[in-house]
């Protein structure tokens, strides 16, 4: 039964369509049979009037005239009491009297009218917009008797039904959106009845699988809806975004499963604090926001906060070691600091990060400077959306050399934003923007293409390594995307690498491995950059088959100045091998790294040592001469 009914509500907007289609052509079509009526009324006015005119010209001793632009006289006859013509006049030779034939005798002679009446009227079906009158011989001068009028008004009621078409279109044409904009509503309610049964229910599934709090999306969301009804009473909302300080150590040190009892620990150390003043959310890792509706003033927000500070930066119980943890608060009011629920939230998310910055465990709220920093941060994101538009990118490639044969064995595609007037900019100054504002998306694509169509037409061998942003994966499809642009460029999935760093894994790393899994089955290589940075990185070697990992350059750096790297390095070498993954060394500068680094067992390095980060098309001369 209830299949039935959604059936029947699917069908609907399609009924009130054509319901509002039928509508409206009945209500035009009866415009313009009013307007045809009133054409002829107006007409036939305008002939009697004319017929009253050529009476009193021809009563007055003149000749019957062309009688104005509306009507026009073309014959007429005069006849005596007996019904005997007496006068008889053919004004014009237009063929029309030819076509009516001008009576020998009066009609029912003889005739007698009073004040001008018309006896009878022929409006000669026959012979459109051509009239013929009986009226009193009395008004053409004569005792007694009838005079007879045929009047023309061919030419003036073709302008006359042309103007009043014109007038009928337009109006219908006025009732064109009036309709349009009925059927709209007629058929966004059900839409809307339908569309308030899903929110529900998807909201019901926008929950985070740990805390199960509110996610990022469902807080966004709400968060519209609440500033939307603050709009109409014309009231004050704030959001405070709460950060863990220092919470990726706990996971490093004892591992996510310890980590996940501290997150829900401090939920419920914040849930009191919330009670029903506003809604808390995760908005992700160790990151919380708190939507506050009350019109709170600053000093109320400001405590809240610093409650919130207090309570979360109690030692957490692991095990039976305690566990010391601070936090950070970042305020961002409505309609003060923002009239709507992006720039509401990067405001408070601004001043998070203002409070971080400033030494964590304290409270700050989104100030001037701020907005200031703000407004840079907008204008950046114009101007990045502009340059997609505009064509500003341009990647870069550094060579990765292999040192046991001293042949270029690949290159890494870095990105830079030519920006006009600036020269290059460092993707470190745009990246988190692009990330922010979900323009990732549309860069990593164009980067992956441009790298593959590079790789196919200049850089006949080796791999082309490329950048995927954590972010990128939060957008459905990436391994679809990839797969299109491989078939488009004719790039051999064996030759690209896609290069992704450990916070890939720290929300939904179970989404995230199936998509791996799916890129890999391209063919596509599948490296870890940065590797040693985080102490789990190791354990998603064990959980994914990578086939390269990057040492990061801070251990490279180090590598001539302290012998404890030259062990970690050997290290994972051996790991590497173990594990059949090949091994690369990044930020190579000088020759005894190259030596350190051969003698560790890395036979793949990557440096300004062998050729910076160059345009495509564009090699030096030493990476040509390698090559």
């Amino acid at each position: 039964m209830p299949t039935r009914v959604n059936r029947a509500n699917d069908h609907r907007p399609g009924l009130i369509l054509i319901g509002a289609v039928i509508a409206y052509v009945t209500v035009s079509s009866l415009i313009m049979l009013s307007a045809q009526y009133l054409g002829q009324d107006s007409l036939f006015s305008d002939a009697v009037a004319a017929s009253d005119r050529a009476a009193a010209e021809a009563a007055a001793g003149r000749g019957v005239t062309d009688q104005g632009d509306l009507s026009g006289i073309s014959a007429y006859a005069v006849y005596d009491g007996s019904g005997q013509m007496l006068v008889k006049a053919r004004l014009g030779d237009d063929g029309i009297t030819s076509r009516i034939a001008m009576p020998k005798t009066a009609a029912g002679a003889p005739v007698s009218l009073d004040g001008g009446a018309l006896e009878s009227v022929s409006a000669a079906t026959a012979v459109d917009s051509v009239m013929t009158f009986w009226v009193p011989a009395a008004r053409f001068g004569a005792d007694e008797g009838a005079a007879w009028v045929l009047i023309d008004q061919r030419g003036p009621a073709a302008a006359l039904m042309s103007s009043l078409n014109t007038i009928a279109l337009l109006i219908a044409g006025l009732l064109l959106p009036v309709f349009a904009a009925f059927a709209w509503l007629l058929v966004r309610k059900p839409k809307e009845e339908r569309a308030s049964a899903r929110p529900k229910i998807a909201h019901s599934g926008r929950r985070d699988a740990l805390t199960g709090l509110p996610d990022r999306i469902q807080f966004q969301d709400q968060l519209e809806r609440t500033i939307k009804e603050a709009k109409q009473s014309d009231s004050m909302l704030a959001i405070l975004t709460i950060d863990l300080d220092r919470f990726k150590s706990v996971n490093d040190l004892w591992g996510h499963a310890v980590g996940d009892k501290l997150i829900i620990e401090a939920v419920e150390r914040l849930k009191p604090l919330v009670g029903g003043i506003g809604t808390l959310a995760r908005i992700n890792g160790d990151e919380f926001a708190i939507l506050y509706r009350d019109d709170a003033n600053a000093r109320t927000l400001k405590h809240l906060g610093q409650k919130i500070v207090a309570d979360l930066s109690q030692p957490y119980q692991v095990d039976a070691d305690p566990v010391s943890l601070t936090a950070s608060v970042g305020i961002a009011t409505f309609p003060i600091n923002a009239d709507n629920a992006d720039a509401l939230f990067r405001a408070a998310d601004l001043a998070l990060f203002k409070a971080k910055s400033e030494g964590k465990q304290t409270v700050r709220f989104f100030d001037t400077e701020m907005e200031r920093q703000l407004k840079k941060r907008s204008k950046l994101e114009r101007d990045l959306r502009n340059a997609l538009q505009h064509d500003e990118f341009v990647v870069f490639y550094q060579p990765q050399m292999n040192l046991k044969t001293g042949d270029l064995c690949g290159y890494e595609a870095l990105i830079r934003w030519e920006r006009p007037g600036e020269g290059i900019i460092s993707p470190m100054d745009f990246i988190p923007v692009a990330e922010e504002t979900g323009l990732i998306k549309q860069l990593g694509e164009w980067v992956l293409r441009k790298a593959c169509q590079d790789a196919a037409e200049w850089i006949k061998s080796g791999t082309v390594a490329v950048n995927f942003s954590a972010a990128q994966f939060n957008y459905a499809g990436v391994d679809e995307m990839i797969e299109q642009v491989l078939t488009e460029t004719g790039m051999d999935p064996k030759r690209l690498e896609i290069e992704i760093t450990e916070s890939l894994f720290l929300d939904h790393s179970a989404d995230v491995m199936e998509t791996l899994q799916r890129i890999k089955a391209l063919g596509v290589r599948i490296a870890m950059d940065d590797f040693g940075i985080g102490y789990s990185s190791l354990n998603y070697l064990t959980q994914f088959p990578f086939d390269k990992i990057k040492i990061d350059r801070s251990f490279v750096s180090q590598l001539s100045n302290d012998p404890q790297i030259a062990a970690i390095i050997s290290s994972i070498v051996g790991l590497g091998r173990s594990l059949s993954v090949d091994i690369t060394a990044e930020g190579v500068e000088t020759n005894e790294q190259v030596t350190l680094l051969q003698a560790a067992g890395c036979s793949i390095v990557q440096g300004f040592l062998f050729g910076a980060p160059t345009r495509a098309g564009h090699q030096p001369p030493d990476q040509q001469q390698a090559s």
